[in-house]
């Protein structure tokens, strides 16, 4: 009877409802977790990374530029991960000079890579 399909199609829409919703908290979820990974991969402030880890400005990382000691080579690397698009500089900084103090570290021939990823781009809906 009429009621009865009424009854049905009322409780299909709660059912899609409630599905509607459990899917925009899934996709919420991965957003969510997307997000921290682009905040842990990228989020790195470069030239602080920089000069933490290699005591040398982004200005300065040209191809065998010689900096404070540092001899650096900047290589682009195609990157096919979903949080990283497209090409990515990478900076190779080798450090050779023997117990030399680069940001407050004691180094020996440290050979440190810095990864610059490209700022994603936020997914639209």
């Amino acid at each position: 009877n009429i009621d009865s399909l009424n009854d049905q199609i009322n409780q299909l829409t709660i059912d899609i409802n409630n599905l509607t919703t459990c899917i925009n908290r899934i996709n919420l979820f991965y957003d969510n977790i997307n997000d921290q990974l682009v905040n842990d991969i990228a989020g790195i402030n470069i030239e602080d990374s920089l000069n933490k880890n290699s005591n040398m400005n982004i200005d300065n990382a040209n191809n065998n530029s010689n900096v404070s000691g540092v001899k650096t080579e900047v290589l682009c690397v195609k990157s096919d991960d979903s949080v990283m698009k497209g090409d990515v500089p990478v900076v190779k900084s080798n450090i050779s000079n023997k117990n030399s103090e680069v940001s407050g570290i004691n180094s020996e021939n440290i050979d440190s890579w810095v990864v610059i990823p490209n700022k994603p781009k936020k997914k639209k809906n």
